[in-house]
């Protein structure tokens, strides 16, 4: 049983029995599972504008490719017809001048596909000509900020250019192209505390509320936040500028949103079981946006090669396949899992003091009468 304090008075959740009761007034919640989504990340390069000190793609194995783009065009084709629910631009740096042919290419191939695009925002007209040249093919552009303008330039460093104005001048043009762009905010120690003044810049920005914002939490660094610390900065900030659509990068938080409003739920501890990362780069594929090591397969311009062996593996991991998990009522809300990770000991109450953190804050995100 949790516990739980909100603005509508003192609640109880029994989790056993998926029952809320806020006040006498009991809401029983049904769970609704459904397949995670197959993604498919097309990495141009690990080539760069900007030198970010965080980066987590800076130890990538880097080596010049004897192939050009177009020898990459079957394999495309290929791919194009495949069955994958979201295609990603991928990088790197995705959008610089070294990829236009290569994004040519893909985007005419693509024909009957929405892509989305990872990117920094620090793209020049060439690249938002060849962007608006193919706008209905693109789906979401994900553009990341990490604070106010001079937090955020030095973070995310160009040397020829100011980085923030270059992304402000930028997302106003997307917006006369594409219907969502989604704006990740990198957070950790060294900037949590300036997130709030960011925010207050935006006023100089009206368009900025025609986006939605992410807050992502920097991994595997010293400087990493808790979940404890990342829950508690997110609440906060989401009460004082409710202006704005502003989401929490966590499993534990959106799986447990999704139940709490009846939307169905995606089991698996992360994708990385439906996803293939295909690194036009290194002649590889692998698994996990984040972890090169988690390979899955190998591509040269004659064709490529999946282990299915392997990536069955990550998706029996991300499942939870284990009787431990699979007994534990908290599981399907539980970010624990992760391929590469050691399991956090006392996951069950880690698990249990966030959703009471997520209900004692459920007014934020639902009407309750």
């Amino acid at each position: 049983m949790i516990k739980f304090q909100t603005v509508y008075g003192q609640g109880e959740f029994d989790i056993c029995n998926r029952v809320i009761n806020i006040e006498g007034n009991s809401i029983k919640l049904k769970e609704r599972l459904i397949e995670g989504e197959n993604r498919l990340y097309l990495k141009l390069s690990s080539k760069c504008n900007l030198m970010c000190s965080y980066c987590f793609q800076q130890e990538d194995l880097v080596h010049s490719n004897m192939f050009s783009f177009l020898d990459y065009q079957g394999i495309l084709m290929n791919l194009s017809n495949s069955s994958y629910d979201r295609i990603f631009l991928f990088g790197g740096e995705p959008l610089i001048s070294e990829n236009v042919g290569f994004i040519n290419l893909i985007f005419n191939i693509f024909t009957k596909n929405k892509l989305s695009i990872f990117t920094n925002g620090n793209f020049n007209e060439d690249l938002f000509n060849i962007l608006k040249l193919h706008k209905e093919n693109i789906d979401t552009v994900i553009i990341t900020i990490d604070g106010p303008e001079e937090i955020h330039n030095f973070r995310r460093f160009n040397p020829n250019g100011n980085s923030y104005k270059i992304i402000m001048n930028n997302i106003k043009k997307l917006l006369t192209l594409v219907d969502m762009i989604d704006i990740q905010i990198n957070i950790d120690k060294t900037n949590v505390f300036t997130i709030n003044k960011l925010f207050d810049g935006f006023k100089e920005y009206p368009f900025l509320k025609e986006c939605q914002f992410s807050i992502n939490p920097v991994k595997y660094t010293s400087d990493s936040l808790s979940t404890i610390e990342l829950y508690d900065f997110y609440f906060k900030l989401v009460k004082h500028y409710k202006e704005y659509c502003i989401s929490l990068n966590s499993k534990t938080f959106i799986n447990f949103i999704d139940f709490l409003g009846g939307k169905p739920i995606v089991k698996e501890r992360c994708g990385i079981g439906h996803t293939h990362i295909f690194d036009f780069e290194n002649n590889i594929i692998y698994a996990c946006p984040q972890k090169m090591v988690s390979k899955v397969g190998d591509l040269n311009y004659n064709g490529y090669k999946l282990d299915h062996r392997k990536i069955d593996e990550y998706h029996n991991i991300s499942m939870k396949n284990n009787s431990e998990c699979q007994s534990c009522f908290y599981s399907l809300f539980c970010d624990q899992g992760c391929a590469f990770e050691p399991k956090k000991v006392n996951c069950k109450q880690r698990t249990c003091t966030l959703l009471t953190k997520i209900l004692d804050n459920i007014s934020l995100f639902f009407q309750i009468k």
